[in-house]
């Protein structure tokens, strides 16, 4: 089976969303999967991933706003037979999703918190960020299998979107 990990934030960008699919990536590569990674590109990083999209990072928190890379997308979501997106905040992932469903792949959509809160210095993309929930991130939920790997995210999922989600331990 061939595997699509997208996250917009991948190792060696410390943070636990980014260790999850570097482990995510090993177990489904040790269990005979092909796994690729698709992600952001952060000027003057190297990364883990196989492919990046540009990227342009906002704010003091640098949320990722996709700014190209539609043929590095519709190609590896084509390739895959699963996608395994992380975040419902994320252009990238909801992009991917997107895709995957013209190209009748299934998704998975992982939630790894709550959905609340923003960081210091973030309260201006306080609109941008709810209108971007109630539309992209919405329909993006409502086109995979949103799962969550706390009971937090389950239940933000339900009370940020409306929606049920799984919880995947």
């Amino acid at each position: 089976m061939r595997v699509l990990l997208v996250s917009s934030f991948v190792l060696p960008h410390a943070g636990g969303v980014e260790q999850f699919v570097a482990t995510l990536r090993d177990l489904l590569g040790e269990s005979g999967c092909d796994v690729r990674v698709l992600a952001c590109r952060r000027p003057g990083e190297d990364t883990t991933a196989d492919a990046v999209v540009p990227t342009r990072f906002i704010g003091p928190s640098g949320w990722p706003l996709v700014t190209g890379g539609r043929r590095t997308l519709a190609e590896e979501a084509g390739w895959a037979d699963a996608i395994v997106a992380n975040g419902s905040l994320h252009l990238l992932t909801a992009l991917a999703v997107h895709a995957g469903r013209r190209r009748q792949v299934p998704s998975l959509l992982v939630i790894h918190g709550s959905g609340q809160g923003m960081r210091p210095g973030d309260n201006w993309l306080r609109p941008a960020r709810a209108a971007f929930q109630r539309t992209v991130g919405r329909s993006a939920l409502r086109r995979s299998l949103p799962v969550s790997v706390s009971h937090v995210g389950v239940d933000g999922v339900h009370r940020g979107y409306g929606l049920q989600a799984e919880y995947l331990p």
